[in-house]
């Protein structure tokens, strides 16, 4: 088997269904297999896979075990020599996952790929970026994203070549079956974010190397389980980058960002129930109040990291 491509879905049947079309649309030329694991979706999504792909094989979960746990059950479950770990809100373009594997046969020095992601209309969607260190996440808790991400620093013209990188994007990243033996599965610790920026953190660390290309693409439309509960993702956005910053630099470091996050936490609380009374946008000012008191409940009482 050439490649097993894993998806991990909750609640994103329509979009689900399209991404499977697009594999199988861009997929001719190599053996292949999908394997979804489904997080205990209310949609119909399993009853979807089940009735119209009888060539998928589909992981049933009674709860939602998060990004990383449900992917190393599809992980284990696979048998291609490259697993692709592919969102759900994803549709593959032309011959992309047969340029991919390609590339990685032409080329055994890479032990992940990634490839151009575009947004729903089409333009450019930048991802390139470093491991994060304690300082820049500090500074990334106070100001807004677009003054802090190194994504959004990157240039179109920095996506139309072959590169080594450091970071791939969670929504589509190509491993060899080779890497995950030498370095192991996904940490399970990471309930949905963080996990693509660690994966990468121990492929590098195992002096391996990860490569973009150009010529193969795909649309992200970003966010399709994740705009279902913002607050509570928000929590677990922050909750992934805490652990991710105690893994790589200890527990002191981490133990910072955590009063950092608390106190930038309860400054925008504060600025943000204070709005409340008087903004129209309630409903997107109550989630992020919630996000904010999550996280702060989180960084007082929740030490298990």
């Amino acid at each position: 088997m050439d490649l097993s491509v894993v998806i991990v879905n909750w609640n994103t049947r329509l979009l689900l269904k399209q991404c499977i079309d697009s594999i199988h649309k861009a997929t001719k030329r190599i053996s292949y297999e999908i394997i979804v694991a489904d997080n205990d979706s209310k949609d119909g999504s399993q009853e979807m896979i089940a009735s119209e792909y009888k060539d998928v094989i589909l992981i049933k979960n009674n709860k939602n075990l998060g990004f990383n746990r449900a992917n190393n059950q599809a992980i284990k479950e696979s048998k291609g020599d490259y697993i692709l770990i592919l969102n759900p809100d994803t549709i593959v373009l032309d011959d992309a996952t047969e340029k991919m594997v390609k590339y990685m046969r032409e080329n055994p020095q890479a032990a992940a790929l990634g490839c151009k992601i575009l947004n729903g209309d089409g333009t450019l969607h930048p991802y390139f970026r470093k491991i994060p260190t304690l300082g820049k996440e500090i500074i990334r808790l106070m100001l807004p994203e677009r003054f802090t991400l190194d994504e959004l620093k990157t240039k179109d013209i920095d996506y139309e070549h072959s590169r080594e990188i450091e970071v791939l994007s969670g929504c589509c990243m190509l491993v060899r079956r080779s890497t995950f033996d030498k370095i192991g599965l996904l940490d399970e610790r990471y309930f949905m974010y963080g996990d693509d920026i660690d994966l990468c953190h121990q492929i590098r660390k195992n002096r391996m190397k990860i490569f973009y290309i150009p010529d193969a693409s795909i649309i992200h439309f970003m966010k399709g389980s994740s705009r279902q509960c913002k607050a509570e993702m928000s929590i677990e956005a922050y909750k992934g980058m805490h652990k991710l910053i105690r893994k790589l630099y200890g527990a002191f470091p981490a133990l910072i960002h955590r009063l950092f996050a608390t106190i930038v936490s309860s400054l925008k609380l504060i600025c943000y129930l204070a709005f409340y009374c008087v903004h129209n946008k309630k409903n997107d000012l109550r989630e992020r109040i919630k996000g904010h008191m999550g996280i702060i409940k989180y960084c007082i009482f929740d030490w298990q990291d």
